[in-house]
């Protein structure tokens, strides 16, 4: 939902002095009672007597100007806890109780990892709040950021450390979304990383619960009333921090902020993440808002290319333009959505976000199979080669399949070569009078070394073979399929006689499944009583070995 660009709100009054939290979720730091005109009594609030001894005060993490954040000791439990209280100062003006009230409730509803848990709330005889969440440690994606942007060595590891981090915040957000509620202050600061790689939203003190009726008194808690730092949060008839608004937030009408105002801030986090530097800029928050509201920046690969020498992948680059369109409408519809490209991109799978090419889409692929073993590099090569022919039709099949066959005829005189050491160890084993001799068992050690890098050369041969019918596109090559299938036997006869039962069962079972998705296999008569000896010589050892696997290369007993 987009609203008229004419429909302006003035300006907010800037907020006070910031205090940072990195342990709980932040809250205001500007003081909210001068219009209430009451003095703050900072009396010490005993949260031990409050809960009957329960919970022991250990020291105060942050005050701000509704209330104070302390860490106390859960005695019946053990544990450490944060426990947010409403300042005497404020706790009688009804608006302040409501907002406080308003925030424990809303961030307890919110049952995800990604959001801080809200263990109880209560209010003391003397009409003191307080709620108890779970103490929370760590660093905010701020202190990360920064440390990424002082990073002297390439940041590239950094960025995508980060880039994954969002992806957990979108995937909080996308949980609040669905549950019908906007953050509306999504930020570095209120991001908090802990020591095992959780990563928590913090502070929804000005959430905005999507499809009820506002709450006046809410949305118009209290002015602010000195100049300070733009990462700080407003209040008043604009809620949220001006380096981080969306435009529709600029605006001040609360009727046009819903979840794509917080896909706009996540594009600003990630915009932050990518180039080093904030995408909106001004002296003044005015001066900022008002480039919010017209879109003033640079695009995030020229910020990055300034700042980091190097510009981001165009998938991820997509992501973060998208998310940063002027119009709601134009943005992901919610921050779920922004998670899921987030996600295709790391795993190489298409962002919906990016209209990539062709060649683009292959590369894409060949990086999503580089689990591939090393031996079956050559197929990949023709499976990529098959792509961009397809896609270009600039290289000439002759030429593609003479430099596979020059790779048949290098892997076939490597095995030629392997094959002949192997029977000279043999003849010079069986001329050995004793095998009991120190020769006898020097050899029998280098015979099976040479079986094994046998069985090594095979493979590499029955890769090129395959890969070079796989380009001949259907054309049947009679002897190379005979001695493709050639080498299948003699690679689990040879495994057989080693005594290497694990292997041969594996390759049985790769056998039976390479013959089924290749129509041109079929056994010759003098083929099957080789076959039928394997299917027999494995039937055996899995008797004899029902619980072992079949992938490790081990030698029987």
């Amino acid at each position: 939902m987009s609203c008229p660009a004419d429909k302006q709100l003035p300006l907010p009054i800037q907020p006070g002095p910031s205090t940072n939290d990195l342990s709980v979720d932040s809250f205001p730091t500007q003081d909210l009672t001068r219009p209430f005109a009451e003095p703050i009594d900072e009396s010490e609030f005993d949260i031990e007597k409050a809960t009957g001894g329960r919970y022991v005060f250990i020291r105060v993490i942050a005050t701000g100007g509704t209330g104070r954040i302390l860490l106390a000791r859960d005695t019946k439990l053990s544990r450490h806890v944060a426990v947010k209280v409403l300042r005497r100062g404020v706790r009688d003006n009804a608006r302040a109780a409501m907002r406080f009230t308003r925030e424990a409730r809303l961030t307890a509803s919110l049952n995800h990892p990604g959001v801080v848990p809200v263990h109880d709330m209560e209010t003391t005889s003397d009409g003191c709040s307080y709620f108890i969440m779970q103490e929370v440690v760590g660093k905010t994606l701020r202190d990360l950021i920064n440390e990424a942007n002082a990073a002297d060595e390439d940041q590239t590891d950094k960025v995508s450390h980060l880039v994954a981090l969002l992806q957990h915040v979108c995937q909080t957000a996308g949980y609040a979304h669905h549950e019908g509620i906007v953050h509306r202050d999504l930020k570095p600061d209120n991001i908090m990383v802990g020591p095992f790689g959780e990563v928590l939203v913090m502070d929804w003190g000005i959430a905005k619960e999507v499809g009820k009726p506002s709450d006046t008194a809410y949305e118009e808690l209290s002015p602010a009333n000195e100049p300070g730092d733009t990462h700080e949060t407003q209040f008043g008839k604009i809620h949220g921090t001006p380096g981080y608004m969306s435009p529709e937030q600029t605006k001040g009408d609360m009727s046009c902020v819903g979840a794509a105002s917080d896909v706009f801030s996540l594009g600003i986090i990630l915009y932050e993440i990518l180039a080093g530097e904030r995408p909106f800029t001004g002296d003044k928050p005015g001066d900022l808002i008002d480039a919010v509201r017209n879109g003033r920046r640079l695009s995030v690969r020229v910020a990055a290319r300034r700042n980091r020498d190097s510009a981001p992948s165009k998938a991820v680059e997509a992501i973060c333009e998208k998310a940063l369109k002027h119009e709601p409408s134009e943005r992901y519809a919610n921050a779920l959505d922004m998670a899921e490209d987030i996600e295709a991109y790391f795993e190489n799978r298409p962002v919906f976000a990016h209209d990539e090419g062709v060649i683009s889409r292959a590369l894409r692929w060949l990086r999503r199979h580089r689990t591939f073993r090393g031996v079956l590099l050559t197929t990949a090569a023709a499976a990529c080669f098959g792509i961009a022919f397809a896609a270009t039709q600039r290289f000439s099949l002759q030429h593609t399949l003479a430099q596979f066959q020059r790779q048949v005829a290098e892997r076939r005189e490597d095995y030629r070569n392997v094959v002949t050491s192997v029977l000279w160890l043999q003849r010079q084993l069986e001329r050995e009078a004793s095998a009991d001799t120190p020769n006898a068992k020097r050899l029998e050690e280098d015979l099976r070394r040479e079986q094994s890098r046998r069985l090594l050369a095979i493979e590499h041969l029955s890769s090129a073979l395959g890969a070079t019918m796989a380009a001949q596109r259907g054309a049947v090559d009679v002897d190379m399929c005979r001695e493709y299938r050639r080498l299948w036997l003699e690679e689990m006869q040879v495994a057989a006689s080693e005594g290497w039962g694990s292997y041969v069962c594996e390759r049985f079972e790769r056998m039976l499944h390479e013959r089924d998705q290749m129509p041109w296999w079929k056994w010759e008569p003098e083929e099957f009583r080789e076959l039928d000896e394997l299917q027999q010589w494995v039937r055996d050892y899995r008797s004899r070995h029902p619980g072992e696997g079949a992938s490790a290369l081990t030698p029987s007993p």
